[in-house]
């Protein structure tokens, strides 16, 4: 962009979108210039930013004089937002999961590829120093990755209601679990063959709702990760800190990590044992300048649209295995 800063407006100012405003705004080759929020509360705080506050994000699209727009809005808002901004001439940086069904995702995808527009996913395990090192260890000789045990728990989500409604965000299975299944999909370089899933309820309002489950992805034989698995729950109470695990088993070492806090990675082969702590900065962060680079460089994103498909894909294959009890092909699943 001949070295001018990336403009980028900010749509909703929640618990995601103050995180993307802080990156934003510390990176040096972009300026947060607008963001929109439902709440008028919010207005004092943007505008210390030095950001235009807009209360209708329609409005924010139509006269923003803006590059790009980051969208950390609810799940089931992002395709009308996407398909708006693309509509503008402006690029999209969508917080996961990319939409709330496959067919608004693959909406999206189109859209960006008529356009010619760069669309950047929020998948940010995939920039974390730690799963970035823990993917370049187990695809290597010294492990060579066979199965995947990924785990994700803490209360729910006190910030907004909406979370605990499967219509509009999936469940525990599409918003919170999705971080390891992108992941193991990436770590496998392919989508599975077969989803299968159980999955409990937790209190929601009166209404039936999975905030606890168990995926399991089966890759197929080959060279590579055949077997992946992941656990997630809500269920936990809300003084319980959030945490994550790893454990990654190979044909010739094994691989752990207990995330997020920097914690050592711990790698274990014929050699012994080796701690390495390869936390460097946030993947937030990492995961912003990504985006901002694919604008200034025309390249596309790290993670790409399909990338989001396949995620958004394979968490509903879950979701639909958990209420069958059965297990789902992923060819023809849609």
């Amino acid at each position: 962009m001949n070295g001018t800063k990336t403009k980028l407006a900010l749509m909703g100012f929640g618990f995601m979108g103050r995180i993307h405003a802080r990156n934003i705004t510390s990176h040096p080759d972009a300026d947060l210039v607008a963001a929109f929020s439902a709440l008028e509360s919010d207005r004092a705080e943007i505008e210390r930013l030095g950001a235009r506050f807009y209360s209708d994000w329609r409005e924010l699209i139509a006269d923003e004089p803006a590059d790009a727009v980051v969208v950390a809005t609810p799940t089931f808002t992002h395709g009308e937002m996407a398909l708006a901004a693309f509509d503008r001439g402006l690029h999209v940086f969508l917080e996961k999961p990319m939409e709330r069904s496959s067919d608004a995702a693959a909406r999206i995808n189109a859209a960006a590829r008529k356009k010619g527009l760069s669309l950047g996913l929020g998948h940010v395990l995939r920039f974390d120093g730690e799963y970035v090192a823990i993917k370049e260890q187990a695809t290597s000789g010294a492990v060579g990755a066979k199965m995947a045990r990924c785990t994700r728990r803490g209360p729910p989500p006190g910030w907004a209601s909406w979370f605990l409604d499967e219509e509009k965000s999936g469940t525990v299975i599409l918003d919170l679990s999705i971080h390891d299944i992108d992941f193991m999909c990436w770590l496998a370089g392919k989508p599975p063959a077969w989803v299968s899933a159980e999955a409990s309820p937790i209190p929601s309002g009166g209404k039936p709702f999975f905030g606890i489950s168990h995926v399991v992805l089966d890759f197929g034989p080959g060279d590579g990760l055949e077997l992946g698995f992941a656990e997630a729950s809500w269920a936990a109470a809300s003084s319980y800190p959030f945490s994550t695990s790893i454990e990654i088993a190979g044909k010739s070492g094994l691989i752990a990590c207990s995330i997020p806090g920097k914690h050592p990675l711990e790698t274990y082969t014929a050699s012994g044992r080796v701690a390495t702590n390869a936390y460097e900065r946030d993947g937030y962060y990492n995961e912003i300048d990504d985006f901002i680079k694919s604008i200034a460089g025309g390249r596309p994103p790290k993670v790409t649209g399909e990338d989001g498909l396949l995620a958004v894909r394979t968490c509903l294959a879950a979701l639909e295995s958990a209420k069958r009890h059965e297990t789902i092909a992923m060819e023809g699943f849609p």
